[in-house]
């Protein structure tokens, strides 16, 4: 890839060594995955045997998990029963003792960052077989979505993934597991994106690539093109790491013309769960993640019931993430599916967890309610912040007359908290609005 290393541009390498050492396990893992997805009990049995090689490794190599097993009594050798045994790995707790839960790998370490839009930036350590495995499992969605529609060959663009973060460069990375296919990954707001593949000796053509990205970066992105007719469609739009609200999905597929697939994604792990092709549903990728749901102790909720996610992490060895908390509410259910594929499913899925509003009085109101009226309203993005003396705000972006719909949901509000002022509504252009993707409920008061 010497030849795209051009001033500004970042060529991403792999690690060669590790990549040669993993090949076979890669390998079977590709061959044998299509028929595993298709039967619940074999993905139990797959997810079974990882979830013991990490609790091992873990409970082993981590001086931090070595400390939670010391107090707690639990040992290696007693395998799974000892799971649930371990406590909610929450990010502040993450973030206390990133350092002692490392485990020294044979392989490349890799470090990310969380963008803090759920809190404080965290830093994220993934190795080379974990990164290795995830772009396996990536490759199996294009394949899923696509059935081999997509040239993946030497020399044409996989995945065109765009941002519009400040903190965003430019760069290019040939994945092996995507066939030498080139992954190109561009600020979206700094000018032409044709034209700055162009310039890298790159060019998009109708259906042979894959748009992916934050949902905030892909609207800016689709509201720089929408006027022009001539840009090229992408085979599939991949949005994740957001709220996909049902206009923001119109918005994108009319735009880019092509349909859209939406992702659970986050940086601690990559993508945890994918839309099914046949509804709008998120498969649950079960035998690489293990996923429960919680109530606010802690404790696994029946079948069904809505509580908070956990996710444990089976690839990466270098930094176990055990029962982590991911601030979501969601409820699971498994079954098996129209596309073919029997894993469990995201279902009452509504993003981070319920933010209250308060009335006069100080009794507190879900905002989950207002969150669905919303939805069914034509926007592409909103943003209702209650301030610490009770006034709300109301923001919004939209490619319609929504002002009716949202002015009745704003006089509701104004009644259900009785609040000392009515709603400050303000219509923003979008660009401007999905500059902050802080999108949703956000109340400034402590509790």
């Amino acid at each position: 890839m010497g030849e795209f290393n051009q001033p500004g541009i970042h060529v991403i390498s792999h690690d060669p060594e590790a990549l040669a050492k993993l090949w076979a396990e890669l390998a079977r893992e590709l061959d044998t995955r299509d028929g595993r997805l298709a039967d619940r009990w074999q993905v139990l049995d797959k997810q079974q045997e990882r979830l013991g090689e990490i609790l091992s490794h873990a409970l082993t190599g981590s001086p931090y998990y070595k400390k939670v097993a010391t107090h707690l009594g639990v040992v290696p050798y007693r395998g799974l029963s000892n799971f649930e045994r371990l406590p909610l790995l929450t990010r502040s707790v993450y973030s206390a003792n990133v350092e002692e839960m490392k485990v020294t790998v044979p392989e490349r370490g890799y470090l990310d960052r969380t963008s803090g839009t759920s809190g404080r930036p965290i830093d994220v350590f993934r190795d080379s077989r974990s990164l290795f495995f995830e772009s396996l499992r990536f490759r199996h969605l294009l394949r899923y979505y696509l059935d081999d529609a997509i040239p993946l060959g030497k020399g044409l663009i996989a995945v065109l993934y765009v941002s519009h973060y400040t903190t965003s460069s430019e760069h290019l990375y040939e994945d092996p597991l995507l066939e030498q296919s080139i992954i190109v990954k561009l600020r979206c707001d700094t000018g032409s994106v044709c034209d700055r593949l162009a310039d890298m000796g790159l060019r998009l053509e109708d259906g042979s690539y894959v748009l992916t990205g934050s949902v905030s970066s892909l609207i800016q992105f689709a509201n720089n093109v929408a006027d022009r007719r001539d840009f090229p469609d992408p085979a599939a739009i991949l949005p994740s790491g957001e709220t996909l609200l049902p206009s923001a999905r119109i918005f994108l597929a009319e735009v880019f013309r092509a349909p859209v697939f939406e992702l659970y994604a986050m940086r601690e792990f990559g993508t945890v769960a994918f839309q099914c092709r046949c509804s709008e549903a998120l498969h649950i990728q079960a035998d690489w993640f293990l996923a429960e749901v919680t109530n606010s102790d802690g404790k696994a909720v029946q079948a069904g019931a809505c509580g908070e996610l956990v996710i444990s992490d089976l690839s990466n060895h270098h930094v176990p993430m055990l029962r982590y908390a991911t601030g979501d509410s969601a409820s699971l259910e498994w079954k098996k599916c129209a596309c073919g594929l029997c894993l469990p499913n995201l279902t009452g899925f509504t993003g981070r967890k319920s933010v209250y509003f308060a009335r006069r009085d100080g009794t507190l109101i879900d905002t989950a309610d207002f969150a669905k009226r919303l939805e069914r309203l034509p926007l592409i993005w909103y943003r209702a912040t209650q301030a610490v003396d009770n006034t709300v705000d109301f923001d919004f972006a939209t490619n319609e007359n929504a002002l009716e719909g949202i002015g009745e949901f704003c006089k509701d509000l104004e009644q259900v908290l009785e609040l000392p002022a009515p709603v400050c509504v303000r219509q923003l252009p979008l660009e401007n609005a999905v500059q902050d993707k802080s999108g949703g409920f956000i109340s400034r008061r402590s509790w």
